[in-house]
């Protein structure tokens, strides 16, 4: 299981209440949001380790929030330090509560 997918499976499991639909497509999984946002998240292919979250909220109040880390990846399995990254991913689908 790739590292995308094992956090598209968190998503699915852990915020099935917000998240209506997910989709990955090469470097990046996107989740859709059921305030009709979306979360993309993408895994660096050139950048061993660096990832970064984009939540696009412009039709709700026109906000951007964007998250950058280089730290995670072990051959596009999840490292023991992805554990950063999900709690990353858990704390901004938190904020969507």
């Amino acid at each position: 299981m790739t590292a995308l997918s094992e956090l598209q499976t968190i998503a699915e499991i852990e915020f099935c209440d917000i998240v209506s639909f997910c989709e990955i497509s090469k470097d990046k999984l996107r989740l859709y949001l059921t305030d009709e946002s979306f979360i993309d998240i993408w895994l660096s292919k050139k950048v061993l380790g660096h990832y970064a979250f984009h939540w696009e909220r412009g039709h709700i109040n026109g906000s951007i929030y964007r998250h950058e880390i280089s730290q995670i990846r072990d051959g596009g399995q999840l490292a023991p330090s992805l554990s950063i990254f999900t709690m990353a991913l858990r704390r901004m689908l938190k904020k969507a509560l």
